[in-house]
């Protein structure tokens, strides 16, 4: 019979391989920059925020379970706004888009449909066939000629891929990435997935997704604990947003990305599309 404590107990755990993951990040980047490992104040919100939204978004996953097909939401009336594709990496679900979707649904946009992608044996091509057939999904329901694509993590790799590899520009007008490994990542080497020669620097996999064939934005920290060296995260020709001291889930939860990202679907009277 499960107690009071034993339950307790589960949360515990969450919080302490949590904790764990995102400290063995905090030392690879310190190890990659020549630095000693030491937690200053800022160090420790990285590694609280950080650990809190694995926490969160992890205990949202089992409300993610399947994929409906996309769906308008009352904003979709009557707009003029691209539907948005929201792509996250392995490890994640829908789930992990719920508050950046609430954010832009009540800003107008109408067509939003949150996936994320799928271990593939066919490594970042077979990854790249599953962000093919949601952008057809999505643009057939909703009647658009082109969408435009948020990733986050590993799922911008597979969207910088159907873009390069199977013609998805034609069929995407912007690319905006949140904490993506252009360039590989050396926290690859505690994947347990087979293609994880592919998220390494060097890989020759990566070697020709930059410059992105569309307008990219790509929205990074240097704080991220996942993506080692911190400049993977900006492929060369995308526009680049800094934020200061933020962790790699933390971007899915944070009110300075969304703004971001806001940005970037909507530029400025006149600076056209970024």
């Amino acid at each position: 019979m499960l107690t009071y404590h034993s339950l307790l107990l589960i949360p515990a755990v969450f919080l302490g391989w949590a904790t764990l993951s995102t400290l063995a990040g905090q030392a690879v980047l310190a190890a990659e920059r020549g630095q000693p490992v030491s937690y200053s104040k800022r160090d420790l919100a990285v590694l609280a925020r950080e650990s809190a939204a694995r926490v969160l978004l992890g205990a949202l996953r089992p409300l993610g379970i399947g994929q409906p097909d996309p769906a308008p939401s009352g904003a979709a009336v009557g707009t003029a706004r691209l539907p948005v594709l929201l792509v996250g990496g392995p490890g994640l679900n829908r789930t992990a888009w719920t508050f950046l979707r609430l954010f832009l649904v009540r800003r107008g946009y109408g067509w939003i449909h949150a996936v994320s992608v799928s271990a593939s044996p066919d490594g970042l091509a077979g990854q790249a066939e599953q962000i093919a057939k949601h952008v057809a999904s999505l643009r057939a329901t909703s009647g658009a000629p082109q969408v435009d694509v948020v990733a986050h993590g590993e799922g911008g790799l597979a969207v910088a891929w159907y873009l390069r590899h199977q013609q998805g520009s034609a069929h995407t007008r912007r690319l905006i990435t949140l904490g993506t490994p252009w360039s590989g990542t050396r926290m690859a080497v505690f994947d347990r997935s087979a293609n994880v020669v592919e998220l390494l620097p060097g890989s020759p996999a990566l070697d020709e997704l930059q410059p992105p064939p569309v307008p990219t934005v790509a929205v990074w920290s240097e704080d991220d604990p996942h993506v080692v060296p911190s400049r993977s995260a900006v492929p060369l020709g995308a526009d680049s947003v800094q934020l200061d001291a933020a962790g790699h889930r933390e971007l899915l939860l944070s009110a300075r990305a969304f703004r971001a990202v806001l940005a970037a679907l909507e530029p400025a009277p006149g600076q056209g599309a970024v």
